[in-house]
């Protein structure tokens, strides 16, 4: 941070967005703790950005890649083996397509049971949803098969599948869950 003394209220909208320094995310954490009504003021701003991820429509995947994808999942190729595992929340199994360490990011499918709950989280990067069946919903809005969803780095929400699916997801490495 510079020599002039920061504002909470100029740096807390840039908290929520996930855009400061180290050094500023620390100094804004520390307000946060030490004054209620500060804390209450950061809460608001990282709710209010959790909702703009929401607020636009869903948009329509292209027909091309939705074929594309269909169809490499109905293949028995050697390229295409998927090991599905426990995701380590009930109801969810996982099967990593690719790994990305450097990057800090994973694409997989994954498989949400009837009724499954993916807790609320807090985006450390940009995630992507290609819903390939069944159902999800996010924020109250209920996106379908072939529905394609995008969620910024600092969005916060939790997902359900009420009657479950089958999803690509690109995401972070570097979500975290927030407690309830």
């Amino acid at each position: 941070m510079d020599d002039e003394d920061p504002c909470f209220c100029e740096l807390a909208p840039l908290y929520a967005l996930g855009v400061l320094s180290e050094e500023e995310q620390a100094w804004v954490d520390q307000q946060a703790q030490t004054d209620p009504d500060l804390a209450e003021e950061l809460a608001q701003y990282q709710h209010l950005i959790s909702l703009l991820a929401y607020s636009l429509p869903p948009e329509p995947v292209p027909t091309s890649l939705r074929t594309r994808l269909l169809e490499s999942l109905g293949q028995e190729s050697p390229a295409l083996q998927l090991a599905w595992r426990p995701y380590g929340i009930p109801g969810i199994e996982a099967a990593v397509l690719h790994l990305d360490r450097r990057g800090r990011e994973v694409s997989c499918l994954a498989r949400l049971q009837p009724g499954t709950i993916y807790p609320t989280h807090r985006h450390g990067g940009p995630e992507e949803i290609l819903v390939l069946e069944g159902e999800l919903v996010i924020e109250g809005c209920i996106y379908g098969q072939h529905a394609f969803i995008r969620s910024e780095l600092g969005s916060v929400h939790q997902i359900e599948s009420p009657r479950g699916c089958l999803c690509f997801i690109r995401t972070s490495l570097d979500n975290q869950f927030i407690e309830a």
